[in-house]
């Protein structure tokens, strides 16, 4: 199965992590995602533990460099409502 199927929504492959960045500077994430809701966050790490692929979180993007090579596994941005308010 591949990892974003039933995610396609809040998942995208090889997303540059330079515009998330105050530096503006960093090459892709293997897996970027914006869940909006909590099932959605809690779903998307119970897949990323089956892949057996490392999640990070990703805040305001200050105080971070990211390598031009990018970042294997999944950078999640929690940026969805239910974790803004």
């Amino acid at each position: 199965m591949s990892f974003t199927k039933g995610f396609e929504k809040i998942v995208r492959s090889g997303e540059l992590l330079a515009p998330h960045t105050w530096f503006g500077l960093g090459g892709p994430a293997e897996y970027f995602a914006e869940p909006n809701t909590l099932e959605e966050l809690a779903a998307l790490v119970r897949r990323s533990r089956e892949e057996n692929l490392p999640v990070r979180l990703l805040g305001g993007g200050s105080n971070l460099l990211v390598r031009d090579e990018g970042v294997r596994g999944v950078v999640v941005r929690l940026s969805g409502t239910a974790f803004t308010e």
